[in-house]
C-alpha cells in the first residue's frame, strides 16, 4: 500500500496524524504520540519512504519514454476528438 508519492509527503503525513493524537505502526516500527522520536525507527522509515518514492519515479521515467517511443511512431496520445457538429451544438446550449 502505498501512502504517499514523495518522502516529503509521507513525513507530513505522519505529523499530522500525530498531530491529531494518532498512533502509526508499520511492520515492526512504530510511531507513538508524545513519546521521544526513537532516531533509529526514524530513519529506518525515511529509507522505506524513500523506496516508495524511487519506485514512483522510476514509473514516470517508464511512462515518459514510452509515450515518447509512440509519438516517434504516430501515435495520438490523448482522447479522440469530437466531431465539428458536436462541438457547434455544445456552443450553441452554451450560449
Amino acid at each position: 500500500m502505498v501512502w504517499a508519492r514523495s518522502i516529503i509527503d509521507l513525513n507530513k503525513m505522519i505529523k499530522t496524524l500525530q498531530e491529531k493524537q494518532v498512533d502509526f505502526f508499520k511492520d515492526n516500527l512504530s510511531f507513538k504520540v508524545n513519546k521521544s522520536a526513537n532516531p533509529l525507527k526514524s530513519l529506518l522509515f525515511n529509507v522505506l519512504g524513500s523506496f516508495t518514492q524511487f519506485e514512483r519515479d522510476i514509473i514516470v521515467e517508464r511512462t515518459s519514454e514510452g509515450r515518447e517511443r509512440a509519438k516517434l511512431r504516430g501515435k495520438h496520445l490523448g482522447r479522440p476528438s469530437q466531431p465539428r457538429k458536436n462541438i457547434e451544438g455544445a456552443l450553441r446550449l452554451f450560449a
